[in-house]
């Protein structure tokens, strides 16, 4: 099947219509319940942790930071409690920093050797907390949610929630591709167009 010089250009409007299509969806999709995203990442050391047991002074430690954001961004979620569990190991001394426009607890945390608890957060829309924890070397922590005002989903970092945080550079991109392609096209046309007339001439 030979392609006429017209059908390159609807080919690449309806690709990029579809792909546009489906990434709209996907963020339609997972914001049909607000979302409570988290990335886990290790610091070298924090300040100002709140100890499980005063007399408890262990030397090979690590530092465990939890990022936890809203990424609605019509939502606010009051009253969320989260608790973060060592599945292996134990937990030492924690820290909840809230991360502007987040509004800090009003309830302090609760550290444990076994878990810590952190309460009534109040997450505005992208807004974000911080939570550090401070475990044995290789514990191995889990987070979960313990209850808030509204249903939430908490779920790690994945594909979906990066394609709802760069929705809008995504559908960016494309576009500047889709002119792109565009351009491209065009002046191949005009090139081929120039090469036909001296070759008749």
């Amino acid at each position: 099947m030979i392609l006429n010089k017209t059908e390159p250009t609807y080919l690449i409007v309806i690709g990029v219509s579809v792909i546009s299509w489906i990434i709209t969806h996907i963020v339609d999709r997972t914001l049909e319940k607000p979302i409570l995203e988290y990335r886990v990442i290790s610091v070298d050391s924090v300040k100002d942790l709140v100890s499980c047991e005063d007399n408890l002074k262990p030397k090979e430690v690590e530092v465990t930071r939890y990022i936890v954001k809203n990424l609605s961004i019509n939502k606010l979620l009051e009253k969320v409690s989260l608790m973060v569990r060592a599945d292996v190991g134990k937990i030492f001394s924690v820290r909840m920093r809230a991360v502007e426009p987040a509004v800090s607890a009003d309830t302090p945390e609760k550290c444990y050797l076994t878990h810590a608890e952190f309460y009534n957060m109040k997450f505005h829309p992208g807004a974000a907390f911080l939570l550090d924890i401070q475990a044995s070397t290789g514990a191995k922590l889990s987070l979960r949610l313990q209850e808030s005002s509204t249903p939430i989903n908490l779920t790690k970092t994945n594909y979906e929630t990066c394609i709802v945080k760069y929705e809008t550079e995504i559908l960016l991109t494309i576009f500047i591709i889709l002119s792109l392609l565009l351009l491209l096209h065009f002046f191949l046309k005009s090139e081929g167009s120039k090469k036909e007339d001296k070759e008749d001439a």
